[in-house]
């Protein structure tokens, strides 16, 4: 950039140099005079110009207009005509205002002509041309026929061809009214909303017209017969197509080959929509023989034709058809039909692979537009009763492909209520197929991969049912549907573990039906399912008791019964759960001793009572339940707990009775606890044969558990009763079936005390010699584990502060009874 010499320097940093401005010239000012001459020139140029104006120029104007136009610069021109012209019309002869009026009319169209302009537009263009002709102007063939397609957009078409007859060019005008004519019927041909009757009265009054060619004619003849067809008015069309072709089988000029295939192609439609697909085929075969090959007419006959096949159940000629179609080059309303017309076939084949990659390809052509005149909800519609009999043929992985293309195929549309419950129903139904697949019907056994597939297919299931079920066209139905969806979503959510999910599924059927509606107990009943495994039992407790009270003679109220109970019992309300179960067992519940429930209203109060410290009411219940069902599945676990309790009473007995009672009853007693000592041998021994009966694999840890302790106690039980040498046989038992676990010290230190009871010495040592020997062998888990009563270090001070006592057996003290490990 160059810099004036005389300009102030300015440093790197902005600030002005140091060096002093150079001093003013007078020589600086020497173009001043010239510069205020020349303005003074132009201002009086300008008020001359205002004052003496010279007269308009108008044809000048306007001609300078349609040079704009023809160069496209649209803009321009509108901006002369209403800025410079329209201003100054009142002084203008008559002929200009006809010309601007016309050049106006031009400027609208060509402002216009990339895009269908508003109606006003429209109307604004008449006015001008009309304004036009008025004033004397005669308006040109191009603007004649501008004129026409505007009334044609503007919905008047007997306009467009009456203001024809006013065309001042009589050269041509033959052509000229052809083209119009064909041009406006074209446009109203393609006008949406037009009734079919207004649309063929149309096109009956351009075949009236002497001057339009045989082609001509064929064309509109062939138009008629598709709307026709459009509202199924078959008869009429195929009547009038066969009078139509005969005659212009006659016209002397002559018709193109393959106008007369497009002609076949519509009289084989007409067959076809009559179901009269052999003479279809034959209409289809004599087009395809005229049609040049790769044309618009040879892909429709081979639509046809495949179309035909596939009705008569030809599948395999459909196929091959449509393929030719698929296979060329054709437009896209005829790709589109063939496309939809070969998924059909292959899903009838059935080739589901295939049909649902013509399908996808569909589906693409949807989305780019390019699905010609195809109907989306006519393919929804198709796609939808493939996936129902995917379903119906225990296919429901199939049902669900065709499903999703179903949900996806119009860009921007939410998919509808009928595809929402393929998608949920097909989902829900492959999971169930998946899980019904596994090992012994258990889904457990699943393979990993299949059960993260499977809690998949449950969420999206549960997704789309609920969301069926919100749905304003199922919720219109009013038929239940929209309830029964719900359900639907939250039984997903729950089975696939998504256990929030199902609370508020439960939650919106309930809202969703009356009051007095049976299922509310079942959806009570679950809801109260789910919350007592979340450990909400105050919840839980509240949705059994609404279980009960929808339907109190109901199946889900006596399925509630015990479950209320557990959760009043976790809740800590154990005492409003004894009376729930007691009134089963006194018969106010309604229940039969027979039933399950009464049964396990038994068990679970057994247990209760237990906690609660009443063995007595314990053994009770668990004798009454083991003598109605002695084979039960859990009899082992019942058993167990029957020895338990009565162990615990004997031992409650024995500390607080003895004591108070005069030595004439304490023989009595002696005897009462020494029958409960050995009623607990005896529980626990058929305690014991009940776990033995399950193989080791099958026990879980809670049977594992029962049974190493059933076996200590049942020798802690014969040591209670002084059974000294059968209790030395029970303990090594424990230690033989349990070395490697802790309860093994326990029993070889009851070895020691038995025979420090027996005042053998030698075998007391070799006991003791044995724990201290255990004691180092185990590992610190197995302290650590159930039945790890005391640690390493506990134990080993007891072996150290309790050696065998030998003097005591010198002298012949018997020395006193050690409590079994239980005491």
């Amino acid at each position: 950039m160059t810099t004036d010499p005389d300009s102030t320097a300015t440093s790197p940093s902005g600030t002005a140099s140091a060096t002093a401005p150079p001093p003013f010239r007078w020589a600086a000012l020497w173009p001043l005079p010239t510069i205020l001459a020349a303005g003074i020139g132009v201002w009086l140029a300008l008020d001359w110009g205002k004052t003496a104006a010279p007269q308009d120029d108008f044809p000048a104007a306007l001609t300078q207009v349609d040079e704009l136009l023809a160069r496209g610069e649209t803009a321009a021109a509108r901006s002369i005509l209403t800025d410079v012209v329209a201003p100054r019309l009142l002084t203008a002869p008559a002929e200009i205002n006809a010309r601007y009026n016309a050049t106006l009319g031009d400027a609208l169209i060509a402002e216009h002509r990339t895009q269908a302009p508003p109606r006003e537009i429209d109307e604004a263009i008449i006015g001008h041309y009309a304004a036009a002709e008025h004033a004397g102007w005669t308006l040109s063939p191009t603007q004649f026929e501008a004129r026409a397609e505007v009334f044609v957009r503007l919905g008047r078409p007997d306009e467009a061809f009456a203001s024809l007859a006013t065309s001042a060019d009589r050269e041509g005008a033959s052509k000229l009214r052809r083209t119009v004519r064909r041009s406006a019927l074209e446009g109203l041909l393609a006008r949406t909303g037009s009734s079919p009757t207004s649309l063929l009265a149309a096109i009956d009054e351009y075949r009236a017209d002497a001057v339009i060619t045989a082609e001509e004619e064929a064309w509109a003849v062939m138009r008629a017969a598709e709307i026709r067809l459009s509202v199924n008015d078959v008869i009429v069309a195929l009547d009038r197509l066969l009078l139509d072709i005969r005659r212009l089988e006659t016209a002397p000029e002559g018709i193109e080959a393959k106008t007369f295939a497009a002609l076949s192609n519509l009289l084989g439609e007409c067959y076809r929509r009559q179901a009269r697909f052999d003479d279809a085929l034959v209409q289809f075969e004599h087009a395809q023989s005229l049609a040049p090959a790769g044309s618009l007419e040879a892909g429709e006959s081979a639509l046809g034709i495949g179309r035909s096949e596939h009705e008569l159940g030809n599948l395999e000629h459909a196929r091959d058809a449509f393929s030719l179609v698929v296979g060329g080059s054709h437009n896209d309303r005829v790709m589109s039909a063939a496309l939809f017309g070969r998924a059909k076939a292959f899903a009838a084949e059935p080739d589901h692979e295939a049909s649902l990659g013509d399908f996808n390809m569909l589906r693409t052509r949807f989305h780019q537009s390019k699905h010609g005149a195809l109907n989306g909800a006519e393919v929804i519609d198709t796609i939808i009763a493939i996936a129902d009999a995917e379903l119906l043929s225990d296919a429901p992985g199939n049902a669900l492909a065709y499903a999703l293309i179903a949900s996806d195929l119009l860009p921007g549309v939410a998919p509808t209520s009928p595809v929402l419950l393929r998608l949920a129903s097909s989902s829900r139904a492959e999971a169930d197929r998946l899980r019904a697949s596994a090992e012994g019907g258990d889904p457990g056994k699943l393979p990993p991969n299949d059960r993260i597939r499977v809690n998949r297919l449950l969420k999206n299931a549960a997704d789309w049912f609920l969301a069926h079920g919100r749905h304003p066209a199922t919720i219109a139905l009013a038929d239940g549907s929209a309830s029964a969806s719900l359900w639907a979503a939250a039984d997903s959510f729950d089975l696939g573990g998504w256990r929030e999910n199902a609370v508020e599924g439960f939650s919106a059927f309930l809202r969703s039906v009356q009051e007095g509606d049976l299922k509310r107990a079942e959806a009570e009943w679950r809801l109260a399912g789910i919350l007592h495994a979340e450990g909400d039992f105050e919840a839980a407790a509240q949705h059994y008791e609404s279980a009960i009270a929808v339907a109190p003679n109901g199946p889900f109220a006596v399925q509630s019964i015990v479950p209320l109970a557990r959760a009043l019992h976790a809740g800590g309300r154990t005492a409003d759960a004894a009376v729930k179960l007691g009134s089963v067992l006194d018969g106010s519940f309604g229940l039969e001793p027979a039933a399950d429930e009464y049964w396990d209203s038994l068990d679970v109060l057994s247990l209760l009572m237990a906690r609660k410290g009443d063995h007595a009411r314990a053994v009770e219940l668990l004798r009454e339940a083991l003598a109605r069902r002695p084979d039960a599945p859990r009899a082992g676990e019942l058993e167990f707990r029957q020895g338990e309790s009565l162990r615990e009473l004997a031992k409650s007995i024995r500390a607080t009775t003895t004591a108070q009672l005069p030595p004439s009853k304490v023989e009595d007693v002696r005897a009462q606890i020494a029958t409960l000592f050995t009623e607990s041998e005896s529980a626990y021994q058929r305690a014991i044969i009940a776990f033995d009966l399950i193989a080791p694999a099958s026990r879980d840890g809670l049977a594992t558990d029962m049974l190493r302790e059933a076996h200590l106690h049942r020798a802690d039980s014969v040591y209670e009763l002084a059974r000294y040498e059968d209790a030395i046989e029970l303990y090594e038992v424990v230690d033989r079936k349990y070395s490697d676990h802790a309860v093994s010290m326990v029993a070889l230190i009851q070895i020691v005390n038995s025979c420090d009871l027996l005042q053998d010495a030698e075998r007391a040592i070799t006991a003791h010699r044995r724990a201290e020997l255990r004691l180092a062998q185990l590992s610190d888990d197995a302290f650590l584990a159930n039945g790890g009563i005391l640690s390493r270090e506990a134990w080993d001070r007891w072996l150290r502060n309790h050696p065998p006592a030998p003097r005591a057996f010198a002298t012949g003290e018997t020395p006193p009874p050690t409590e079994g490990s239980g005491g």
